[in-house]
């Protein structure tokens, strides 16, 4: 597997990162199914040695594991910067439903990802039902994030927060006085 060229570039010649990519194929399989580790290396995505889920893997893994009474469904309400996307389904008769806005993509920083221009329900959607699948049933995708949670955690280690700006500043001016 690691020589082959149409694995993504990670597992490229790299026949550890296979092994790891068989494992989680092996976690991520249910009695009733079991996973193909290519489609589980083509969804696999590594981000500073972090390992996430692409969303859209996330949401099959979730219509298919049987946990949901049917398919992930999504609502739309508002538009531009009041769009917002609630991903829902029920489990056992009952709603469960996840809601991700423009707002919160704002605060959060992911709109500095473009897609958030171009294709923002699209974005909201990924977000929301990965959400959803996170809170309602995490053994469905054995507790890993999607590949955007993964960018965003690396990034925000990377960058300090606002606070630890304004006392690197603070300190800064200290030492200049």
């Amino acid at each position: 597997m690691a020589q082959s060229d149409l694995l993504p570039k990670h597992f490229a010649g790299k026949p550890a990162n296979c092994l790891i990519a068989l494992e989680y194929a092996n976690q991520l399989s249910t009695k009733d199914k079991t996973l193909s580790p290519i489609s589980v290396m083509q969804n696999l995505f590594v981000v500073s040695g972090n390992v996430g889920l692409s969303s859209k893997f996330i949401i099959a893994l979730a219509n298919s594991s049987g946990k949901f009474d049917h398919s992930l469904l999504f609502r739309e309400s508002g538009s531009g910067d009041s769009l917002e996307v609630t991903c829902y389904s029920s489990m056992q008769g009952q709603e469960v439903s996840y809601s991700v806005s423009m707002a919160t993509a704002r605060s959060e920083g992911w709109t500095k990802n473009p897609k958030y221009k171009s294709l923002p329900s699209l974005m909201l959607r990924y977000r929301a039902a990965a959400f959803l699948v996170r809170t309602c049933c995490p053994e469905v995708i054995m507790g890993l994030q999607s590949d955007d949670d993964v960018k965003d955690i690396i990034q925000a280690e990377i960058l300090p927060s606002a606070e630890e700006k304004k006392e690197s500043e603070d300190k800064s001016m200290e030492l200049m006085d």
